[in-house]
């Protein structure tokens, strides 16, 4: 048995690579970049939205789906190869964004200048990679034991989706269809605002609102189909946004328009919690215990 395990190894170096490429790209260079504090902070949200994506779902869903087996069979290399991968990854994407930066603003900004920021990029980037790996990994386990116990009790989801889950499904696949909808109205009020940085904010917008799109469309679907996936995820996006509706219900208390759309998706999310909480969307997505199941079989 080797001390590496090489997908792992090579999973984690690609993603400490791209994050901390991009976040010394938000860091540095965008301020330079733009002038206007506006339009620097709208490019730096979006930035940290794609950071997001990539350093958070993207890098969960790979450990989940293709390391999952891995850290139960081979802890010991799992381990070595999380923390080796990761710091090399890190040093990498910390040298590259140096290079780059150098190129691209040699009056300002120095090889010392990038240097001095690896090792604050080392102790945020690694040990939050190694542990949201191994957060991925055993979530993946702890699914696949979790399945073997409900195949040892007998249970089987219904094939049809009760007309909870059918509800919470219809609302999403809503909530994608909307969201596509809004993207010709964003390049219509950029166009209008700003016409300078109108078409970079639209080409930087346009992949999150699809990826959304998409995210909604296949929340939807995994629903429908039972999926346990497609039920956390869509029960984790209700609580988000009741948190954040109540903020903005807070903040925008005295703008009636604003205060009753904020009301509104509060209770729609409200709703969607209630509905996937029910007796019958859990057992249509398998959000049941396999303990208290064997019990309601065997009686």
């Amino acid at each position: 048995m080797g001390i590496l395990n090489n997908r792992v190894f090579l999973l984690i170096l690609i993603f400490s690579f791209a994050g901390t490429l991009m976040n010394h790209y938000v860091i540095i260079f965008l301020p330079i970049l733009m002038k206007p504090a506006y339009i620097m902070g709208a490019f730096i949200m979006i930035l940290y939205a794609y950071l997001f994506l990539l350093n958070f779902a993207l890098f969960f869903a790979a450990f989940y789906h293709w390391c999952g087996k891995i850290i139960q069979e081979e802890p010991a290399s799992t381990i070595i190869s999380l923390i080796l991968g990761g710091f090399a990854g890190t040093w990498a994407g910390g040298l590259a964004a140096t290079l780059l930066l150098i190129e691209l603003t040699p009056e300002t900004f120095t090889f010392i200048d990038g240097l001095s920021r690896l090792p604050s990029a080392m102790q945020q980037n690694l040990i939050s990679n190694v542990v949201l790996a191994v957060a991925a990994m055993l979530s993946s386990w702890f699914a696949l034991k979790w399945d073997e116990k409900l195949a040892e009790t007998g249970f089987q989801a219904g094939a049809q989706p009760p007309i909870d889950i059918a509800l919470v499904s219809a609302l999403y696949l809503v909530y994608g269809i909307l969201s596509l909808c809004i993207l010709p109205l964003v390049g219509i009020v950029l166009s209008i605002t700003d016409m300078e940085w109108s078409l970079p904010l639209f080409a930087a917008l346009t992949p999150l609102i699809l990826v959304n799109t998409g995210a909604q469309i296949a929340i939807a679907m995994g629903l429908y189909r039972g999926k346990r996936w497609g039920w956390i995820l869509a029960f984790t996006a209700a609580l988000v946004g009741i948190c954040i509706q109540i903020n903005l219900a807070i903040v925008y208390f005295k703008h009636l328009e604003l205060f009753a759309s904020a009301i509104i998706a509060l209770a729609l999310d409200v709703m969607t919690v209630m509905l996937l909480l029910t007796r019958n969307s859990r057992q249509h997505c398998r959000i049941v215990n396999p303990t208290k199941t064997s019990q309601q079989v065997q009686a």
